[in-house]
């Protein structure tokens, strides 16, 4: 009796599992076909993010489904998939009508506008929202890969972006040095996607909102971006940084201008954020660094601002001996399945020490597990770059 029902249960986990069918298609613009990248395409069941060709798989349990498609700069579109398309799914978004601040008469003051999104970003901070976390970071030399992390947490965010993490499954690769040459490592450069977007205290590095924002920045509006579709306007707000001995960033603020909320952050600053390198005993120079960061906030899945996206790279010349290396180091934060029901958690923001690598080292490396993984579609360039540390059992070896 227990060997047929085992039998039964099998048979019913192998029915779901193959009752369960991988979506994939392509966001791009309307007038241009380019790719958008990191577009939100989700059913009531599961959501994911374009990647930076605008690719994208979603696994759903069954057709027909509802499919919603958004963006920050887009319309967004809603639809009915019925069956599955040959060569994938193509969607196109039209851009949000703009008006722009030099040919129009504005009703925004802009220190109001910033004024308001930080008490509502200060005002929201209490609300703790659980998520689901991936994480990729790539390293190259002179364009040449050089070192590689993904991983899964279990993740708590807030209105000022990442709170809290907790490794579920990870995977670490990078070339060893020698004698001959010096590979960067930068196995805590995820620790830049957890600086917090609004301030409540301010240390070294000063983001834009902030309780003391106007002694630190020039704000200017320079366009407004209408969706009639959505019924919203978000002011573009452009900021630059006055004098500071604090490092201090210059870009772009989008202000959903009747709630207030902050739903995306630019920035761009000439700093090398406290770059350190494997080997201690050698003499390099950073010359030339740029570090760029890029936060959403996605507020069409759910009824509150939830974190969607944080971007980071930073680009540098590293000097050895006389030679000069480029080096980019570029990582994709991407939140998804938010729990909005559980909020207000108590939690305490990810410090500088946390030790990515040694969290890996005690998950055990499943390589079907990273391939068949379908929560960002991998560009053919990160598809190449795994398989160049897979070859190499880079992934398996490094503890």
């Amino acid at each position: 009796m227990k060997v047929a029902s085992s039998t039964i249960f099998l048979l019913l986990i192998s029915h779901l599992l193959s009752a369960q069918l991988m979506l994939s298609g392509k966001i791009q613009d309307t007038e241009t076909n380019e790719p958008i990248p990191f577009a939100h395409i989700y059913s009531i069941e599961a959501g994911t993010t374009s990647n930076n060709e605008g690719e994208f798989t979603l696994k759903v349990s069954s057709l027909p489904i509802v499919l919603n498609v958004s963006h920050i700069s887009y319309e967004s579109k809603k639809f009915q998939l019925n069956e599955l398309s040959e060569g994938g799914l193509n969607i196109t978004l039209n851009l949000k009508a703009t008006q722009l601040g030099d040919v129009f008469i504005t009703p925004y003051n802009v220190i109001e506008l910033v004024d308001n999104a930080v008490n509502k970003g200060l005002n929201d901070l209490s609300q703790k929202i659980d998520a689901e976390i991936f994480y990729r970071q790539i390293t190259t030399m002179d364009e040449e890969p050089t070192e590689m992390i993904e991983a899964f947490y279990d993740g708590i965010t807030s209105a000022a972006g990442l709170e809290n993490i907790e490794l579920k499954n990870g995977r670490f690769a990078k070339n060893k040095s020698n004698d001959e040459i010096t590979y960067p490592s930068f196995v805590n450069f995820y620790y830049l996607s957890t600086i917090p977007v609004i301030q409540q205290e301010i240390n070294d590095f000063i983001f834009p909102i902030n309780n003391n924002y106007d002694s630190y920045y020039h704000y200017k509006l320079t366009k407004l971006l209408i969706s009639k579709e959505d019924s919203f306007e978000i002011a573009v707000v452009n900021y630059t940084p006055k004098e500071t001995s604090l490092i201090a960033m210059e870009g772009e603020l989008y202000i959903d201008v009747k709630t207030h909320q902050i739903m995306k952050l630019t920035g761009t600053i000439s700093d090398n954020m406290g770059i350190q390198f494997e080997k201690s005993n050698i003499s390099i120079e950073i010359e030339n660094a740029i570090f760029h960061i890029d936060i959403t906030f996605d507020r069409f899945q759910y009824d509150v601002p939830v974190l969607s996206t944080i971007n980071t790279n930073i680009d540098f010349d590293m000097i050895e001996n006389g030679s000069k290396k480029d080096i980019f180091v570029t990582s994709t934060l991407f939140a998804y399945d938010h729990d909005i029901k559980n909020r207000n958690r108590s939690t305490e923001r990810i410090g500088k020490d946390g030790d990515i690598l040694k969290e890996i080292s005690k998950t055990k490396y499943r390589k079907r597990f990273w391939k068949d993984n379908p929560i960002i579609k991998r560009t053919l360039e990160e598809q190449n770059i795994i398989k160049s540390f897979e070859e190499l059992d880079l992934f398996k070896y490094q503890f």
